[in-house]
């Protein structure tokens, strides 16, 4: 709420005033006050502030839930049917055909056709190097 003051021009502190109409006396240069805050009070700047703690809060939040959505990489997929992580032989299968599959989309050339050849195989050994 805003700290709403009347002033009376009643310089000499005459309580009776803000008495009669249930306000609460402040200091003489101030006169009576609506709803009790204390004089000087800076109503703009709280809210302010408080609109402020709320865009933080907020994109704290957003920030969280885009960290918490990140994509799987190849060795957190790397589970087998019974929920237990691949091991040995099936865990290299698995790497070579992930790291494969995630990089195919990705092989194609500046007029966006798709790379043939030496230069496709120069691009997929340097994209499933970096996957790891």
């Amino acid at each position: 709420m805003r700290n709403r003051s009347i002033d009376h021009s009643n310089r000499g502190g005459d309580i009776g005033a803000c008495d009669e109409l249930g306000l609460r006396p402040t200091s003489a240069a101030y006169g009576c006050t609506l709803d009790g805050g204390y004089e000087g009070r800076n109503v703009f700047m709280e809210e302010a502030m408080t609109r402020l703690a709320l865009a933080v809060v907020l994109a704290a939040l957003s920030i969280s839930s885009a960290v918490a959505q990140a994509p799987a990489t190849c060795e957190s997929k790397a589970i087998g049917k019974d929920g237990k992580s691949l091991a040995g032989a099936a865990k290299n299968s698995f790497m070579a055909k992930c790291k494969r599959e995630a990089c195919e989309p990705k092989a194609v050339g500046s007029d966006g056709k798709a790379l043939k050849g030496a230069a496709k195989n120069s691009f997929m050994a340097k994209c499933q190097r970096e996957q790891a």
